[in-house]
């Protein structure tokens, strides 16, 4: 029981701890954070602790006390006449990684299609580090072995590299439903497999990174063709299928054939410019209406998990149930049981120990509660551990805005929903990190930022870019 033996840790791994000290709970004159203690071992130079196996167990501890520190939080809510904590429910969503993580991730994308339209692109780019001379390179300093020919390492295949899905939003591009829409997908997007003669650089490109073979993930759920439509067919001209056709259906929501030859009924989509400056396996497709981008956000941004996690969450939550034990225990086994069935590759482990972003925009994302004043919720605001108030949120703050023109801005007749796009807090202190706050420092842009100043005193910073709402 890792609440009660402080020294688990070092037993546990009892050969990367010899002197059984200098663990996870060992006293020490500068407090510092699980997550900090866990980063610093997996970057330390003693390469002892990257093994895989510790990496899952710094990644289960770390999980295993913030899920109590949510929970601990969540009891502390407001108390209703009766004693009753009001509105009890837990915030997931702060675990990176988790279900409920990935669910207010398709939430902000689906904010942004309704915000700035459909996307013009989906982009997915995964990591060449099996065929990268520098990366190869690095393995072996990091493993100790400078001396050692990078060309001759053997690395394993399904070690699960990161990948990038990418979703881009092109100024005045015009609809691909017209004629000008499907040259400009013809300027963007290629299948072509170039002959030696013609190109042979951009064909050795291709040929090395965008052909496709079958593997056990083409055949999910026992179907018997691929589920990424290879090989495809041959057409004489790029054409755009509609919504309600089967072909659409049959493509799980690519709505776009390219032109294509016999030879390259292989080929995967690419970009022949990103193909050459990024020399790894791409995809490109266009995205031209809501009902399309639906397929693409349910693929690839919900991380569905495997068919019988919801079944085995489902059982084990109602046995819970049946247990008598109390409410913060009740909580604790559900969540300790969602998080069990999470898949989670060694590459995630390390991005989340390491403060590594799992995913970033060109744009921020608020949040507008439209329910009424007294069923909206306020952060309480300490001093000294003790609770002096509340924290002024986005409508008392829009209620104190200018009376008069400033900075180019018309605050008289400004709606709420104009002024949580273009305008944010200022803080005078920056707060702690925390596991949330990495992917949202990822989107901050260190410039220089204009302010205005409510007419209590506060002031507000202009954003550089508007938000979506």
């Amino acid at each position: 029981n890792v609440n009660r033996e402080l020294k688990a840790e070092e037993f546990a791994w009892f050969h990367l701890f010899p002197y059984g000290n200098n663990g996870l709970n060992e006293e020490r004159s500068v407090k510092i954070t699980p997550l900090d203690y866990f980063q610093q071992r997996v970057l330390s130079s003693d390469t002892r602790f990257q093994r895989t196996d510790y990496l899952y167990y710094a990644l289960s501890m770390f999980e295993y006390l913030l899920v109590q520190l949510t929970i601990s939080a969540c009891g502390r809510g407001i108390q209703g006449q009766e004693g009753v904590v009001e509105d009890l429910h837990l915030h997931l969503k702060n675990l990176r990684g988790s279900a409920s993580y990935w669910r207010t991730a398709h939430s902000e994308l689906i904010a942004f299609i309704r915000c700035l339209g459909p996307p013009t692109w989906f982009i997915t780019l995964n990591c060449n580090d099996l065929n990268c001379l520098h990366m190869r390179k690095a393995f072996l300093i990091a493993d100790g072995r400078p001396d050692e020919d990078p060309s001759q390492l053997n690395l394993d295949e399904n070690c699960g590299s990161p990948h990038v899905h990418l979703v881009v939003w092109i100024d005045k591009a015009p609809s691909f439903e017209s004629p000008e829409g499907l040259t400009y997908i013809d300027q963007v997007i290629s299948c072509r497999l170039p002959s030696e003669e013609e190109d042979p650089d951009l064909r050795a490109l291709v040929t090395r990174n965008q052909i496709h073979r079958h593997t056990h993930t083409c055949h999910k759920n026992n179907s018997e063709t691929c589920r990424f439509a290879f090989p495809s067919e041959r057409c004489e001209q790029t054409r755009i299928a509609p919504p309600s056709s089967d072909e659409f259906i049959r493509n799980g929501g690519r709505f776009c054939t390219l032109k294509r030859t016999t030879n390259e009924k292989w080929a995967n989509n690419y970009n022949q410019q990103i193909l050459k400056f990024f020399n790894a396996n791409m995809d490109i497709q266009p995205c031209g209406s809501n009902e399309s981008i639906a397929h693409y956000i349910a693929k690839y941004i919900s991380k569905t998990e495997p068919a019988n996690v919801k079944e085995g969450v489902a059982e084990a939550i109602r046995q819970i149930r049946r247990d008598e034990t109390n409410i913060a225990k009740k909580l604790f086994k559900s969540c300790m049981r969602i998080l069990k069935e999470r898949q989670v590759s060694a590459s995630e482990c390390v991005y989340r120990l390491c403060h590594l972003p799992l995913r970033s925009s060109s744009r921020k994302c608020v949040f507008l509660n439209s329910r009424k004043p007294d069923q909206r919720y306020q952060v309480l605001r300490f001093e000294n551990n003790k609770a002096v108030g509340l924290c002024s949120n986005i409508f008392e703050r829009y209620a104190k805005r200018p009376r008069q023109q400033e900075q180019g801005y018309d605050f008289q007749n400004m709606c709420l929903l104009e002024f949580a796009m273009n305008f944010e807090p200022l803080y005078s202190k920056k707060a702690e990190d925390s596991e949330e706050s990495v992917d949202a420092e990822a989107e901050e842009q260190p410039t220089r930022r204009r302010l205005i100043k409510l007419t209590n005193n506060p002031k507000m910073v202009i954003r550089n870019v508007p938000a979506v709402v």
